[in-house]
């Protein structure tokens, strides 16, 4: 290898061996805090009513509750024999 080609590896190799450690410079953590929007599904108008009957009902019953966002529900329990 020539002493040009050898310079120009070792500028490379340098290169990219600092370009590998730029990203720590740039993780940063931020928040974004936004206004809360009543909406006709969080009104206690809108209260959700479920029946439930077993374990599986109520696991349902509260992913819905909580994929939906609600502030308000009601789970009736109807012959229910499981563990709340």
């Amino acid at each position: 290898m020539g002493r040009k080609t050898r310079r120009l590896a070792a500028l490379l190799s340098s290169i990219v061996l600092l370009l590998c450690g730029c990203t720590g410079f740039y993780e940063t953590e931020y928040t974004v805090i936004t206004d809360h929007v009543e909406t006709e599904e969080s009104s206690p108008s809108a209260d959700r009513i479920y029946l439930v009957s077993t374990y599986a009902g109520m696991k349902n019953a509260l992913m819905q509750l909580v994929n939906a966002g609600a502030e308000h529900g009601t789970l009736r329990a109807s012959k229910y024999s499981g563990s709340v």
